[in-house]
């Protein structure tokens, strides 16, 4: 059964949207955008089977498949980076406790990747710069998880 059958239009497109508001989190945290983070974000979404978590595997996968309707479709969304991750928050209510963990912990994965890419290291790093160093640390109270 697919992931994407436990969710209505909205909330999928929600969490379509999760990676994108941390790759905005992250790459704006610096207000400067590097074709370096650009790629890690491609990269993190083309290899999205390489992901643990069944649910992050399933929404970054289709995200990479459907990029050039999404993407645009977020720069219309009306929500901001923290409200949205709120909602992210909301909609992970309908998955257990583990599957839920999985995907948020996979988003903060995504968003060091693209921090490392920036030059920051990301958060699993030492030598985060401090802008995505806080970026991180925000998205992870956000979403309610412990750091790593």
């Amino acid at each position: 059964m697919s992931m994407r059958s436990r969710f209505t239009a909205r909330e999928w497109e929600t969490l379509q949207f999760a990676p994108l508001w941390l790759f905005v989190m992250v790459a704006g945290a610096d207000r400067k955008l590097e074709k370096r983070e650009v790629a890690a974000l491609a990269k993190e979404l083309a290899e999205a089977h390489l992901y643990r978590n069944d649910l992050a595997r399933e929404v970054f996968g289709s995200v990479a498949a459907d990029f050039g309707r999404i993407w645009p479709a977020f720069g219309a969304d009306s929500r901001g980076v923290v409200e949205g991750l709120q909602e992210v928050l909301q909609v992970l209510r309908k998955v257990d406790a583990s599957e839920a963990e999985g995907f948020k912990r996979a988003l903060i994965f995504l968003g060091s990747k693209v921090a490392e890419a920036g030059g920051g290291g990301g958060l699993f790093k030492k030598k985060d710069t401090k802008k995505g160093q806080a970026a991180l640390i925000l998205a992870c109270a956000v979403l309610d998880i412990q750091l790593p």
